[in-house]
């Protein structure tokens, strides 16, 4: 008899113990009870850009890029060079026969150089290379196409030996442009004064520019 109770009980526990897990089970997923939902919390970390403020002046304002100015030019002088003075060469005058002669050679700083003797001629140009007088001196442009000049004898120094005033006169008919002074008129005068028969293109009574500028 107390056997029989005692596996009545256990039976009814049994059967008790299955019926509420069935219960539990049933509510569960009915949504008796709701899970706590699982919080995830992330950390981004975000780097600002920087950005620049590049002030421009002018429109009182920041700007992307550096304000520059516009490179000023610089002005531009154009300084007018003159010509050189048709002076500047070496003028010589072989007198008839053409054993002699004299000559001057003009400078840009105002000297002259001067010269008298013997004349020869290397390829067509006309030279002293063994001077019985020499000297130097000075020249100065007193004109549009007139010169003062100056010239002292080696070993003087004292006033000039020579003092002329030349004029460049141009081209005309036969005869070059050439320079010409009262003392070389002079020789022209005398000899149409004397009759005496010459030709301008083969006489050489003025001094006419050498072909070459160097003696």
């Amino acid at each position: 008899m107390k056997t029989g109770v005692v596996l009545i009980l256990v039976l009814s526990c049994i059967a008790m113990i299955l019926a509420a897990g069935c219960t539990d089970s049933g509510s569960s997923e009915s949504g008796g009870i709701t899970p706590t939902p699982e919080v995830i919390y992330i950390t981004v970390t975000v780097t600002p850009t920087a950005t620049h403020c590049y002030w421009n002046p002018q429109t009182m304002s920041c700007g992307d890029q550096p304000y520059t100015t516009a490179p000023t030019t610089a002005a531009v002088t154009t300084v007018a060079t003159s010509a050189p003075d048709p002076i500047l060469h070496r003028w010589i005058r072989q007198y008839a026969g053409g054993g002699s002669g004299y000559e001057f050679q003009f400078y840009p700083d105002g000297t002259v150089v001067y010269k008298l003797g013997p004349i020869i001629t290397v390829n067509n140009n006309l030279k002293i290379p063994s001077p019985t007088t020499s000297g130097s001196g000075s020249w100065s442009k007193i004109g549009t196409t007139d010169y003062l000049v100056k010239i002292w004898y080696t070993g003087n120094g004292g006033s000039p030996d020579l003092i002329r005033d030349y004029s460049i006169v141009p081209q005309y008919a036969t005869i070059p442009q050439h320079l010409v002074s009262s003392y070389e008129q002079a020789d022209v005068d005398a000899a149409t004064t004397n009759g005496t028969i010459h030709s301008f293109s083969t006489d050489v009574f003025y001094l006419e520019q050498a072909p070459q500028d160097s003696e």
